[in-house]
């Protein structure tokens, strides 16, 4: 029983060592990226909340994402000291804030 179990640990291990990013339909994950999702037909979901719910979150990740569904609808990511919305041109950590988008084309903005 000790050498079974000895032995399914060194597997465990090993799998895990060799593995440093993982790939979402690809074997073949690109190694810059910790995690590459491939699909042609669907996207990612990342977590919606309100701006409560994100506001309240105890100590988030420097970078960490995710999608208010009230308010100043849209990602959000924290950058180390406030909450800022990716597509306003002003960064707040409340729910209001102005967007602009521009849009280039081949005819001009």
């Amino acid at each position: 029983m000790k050498k079974l179990f000895t032995c399914l640990s060194l597997i465990f291990c090993s799998l895990f060592s060799y593995s440093q990013n993982v790939g979402v339909g690809t074997n073949t994950p690109h190694a810059s990226a910790a995690l590459e999702v491939k699909d042609s037909a669907r996207g990612i979901l990342i977590p919606r909340m309100t701006a409560t719910q994100r506001t309240s979150i105890a100590s988030p990740a420097d970078g960490l994402m995710v999608y208010q569904t009230d308010g100043s609808k849209g990602f959000w990511y924290f950058d180390g000291t406030i909450w800022k919305n990716v597509s306003a041109s002003s960064s707040t950590s409340g729910a209001g804030s102005d967007a602009q988008t521009l849009i280039f084309t081949t005819t001009g903005f």
